[in-house]
């Protein structure tokens, strides 16, 4: 399974999906974090950080996968 589409929740194109990568992130203490979202839908799945690999966001839906 390509990297994130393990978090996918919309019903949007797999092509849609994209892995966004931000540094000094404001929303979780200036960290640089990975953001698994849908361009179509705008929808975020998941966000990582990308030094731990720890999940800091995970949309509801996909918890309940």
């Amino acid at each position: 399974m390509e990297k994130g589409l393990e978090y996918k929740v919309c019903l949007c194109s797999k092509d849609s999906c994209e892995v966004i990568v931000v540094q000094d992130d404001e929303y979780f203490e200036r960290k640089c974090t990975i953001h698994y979202h849908c361009d179509a839908c705008g929808e975020d799945f998941a966000i990582l950080d990308f030094d731990t690999q720890e999940i800091l966001y995970l949309n509801q839906k996909a918890k309940k996968k």
